[in-house]
């Protein structure tokens, strides 16, 4: 099982989400931690993007996170709208 970290970004963003978008997010992200690359979990494209995954909650919001094995830790880097995310 797989210890999630969120950064100071990530939790700032989703402390603004509505509670119904809040909840289905963070049940969403409890998830990485027993299955860290999830079935339509996709990989970023871009130089800027080494090693970020990205999983799309709903039809509306992503988390973009990147994944650790050796240390077992998934660290959530972003989580917001589609629009504003990336």
């Amino acid at each position: 099982m797989y210890e999630v970290i969120f950064t100071r970004r990530a939790r700032k963003a989703m402390s603004r989400y509505p509670r119904r978008e809040y909840e289905r997010v963070l049940q969403a992200i409890e998830g990485l931690a027993e299955d860290p690359r999830p079935a339509g979990a996709r990989k970023m494209r871009g130089t800027g993007h080494l090693e970020e995954r990205r999983i799309r909650v709903g039809r509306d919001y992503r988390v973009i996170y990147r994944i650790d094995d050796e240390a077992q830790d998934v660290l959530i880097l972003e989580a917001g709208h589609r629009q504003g995310i990336y």
